[in-house]
């Protein structure tokens, strides 16, 4: 799978080429920061009443 998105990443890219393992280590850093992200907002979601 991954070969096939360095294949279309790069052949639609104007930057600079990417590696498989560039790309592989960009989607687990992007899922990592996201995920804390989301479980924030989920956290404060989850919150009862207000902090004032």
């Amino acid at each position: 799978m991954w070969e096939e998105v360095e294949i279309v990443f790069n052949s639609t890219s104007v930057g600079p080429r990417r590696t498989l393992a560039e790309l592989e280590k960009k989607w687990e850093n992007l899922t990592a920061k996201h995920r804390v992200l989301y479980n924030d907002h989920q956290r404060l979601l989850s919150m009862t009443g207000t902090s004032f």
